[in-house]
């Protein structure tokens, strides 16, 4: 075998590889979006029933930034979205859910200054 050989087939293996790292990569960010989109339609009946107008609109706007997370993976790769969507509800329904959140879940969604 050639050097050259040698470099072709590495890159090939390489190329591969990166190949089913982008797509792990899709399905985590698909995974976590669709759980932090259910979240957030948690957070926001809960800002509606406690009348907070400044922290529901917040949440609003994070759901609007998780749909587009979501609508973008999809239309990529629509393969990869129907596999994450579906571990996504076999996970909903095998775990189950919290009956309280826990204090603090909803400060991961604040504006942050810095």
């Amino acid at each position: 075998m050639l050097d050259s050989d040698l470099v072709m087939y590495s890159k090939r293996h390489s190329w591969r590889y990166q190949q089913y790292y982008f797509a792990w990569n899709d399905f985590n960010t698909v995974l976590g979006a669709l759980h932090r989109r259910t979240e957030l339609e948690e957070l926001i009946q809960w800002a509606a029933r406690k009348r907070l107008s400044g922290p529901a609109k917040l949440y609003r706007s994070r759901h609007t930034d998780e749909e587009t997370i979501i609508a973008r993976v999809a239309t990529r790769s629509p393969l990869l979205f129907f596999w994450a969507r579906a571990g996504f509800h076999l996970n909903r329904v095998v775990s189950a859910k919290l009956q309280y959140k826990p204090k603090g879940s909803a400060a991961r969604y604040r504006y942050k200054l810095a």
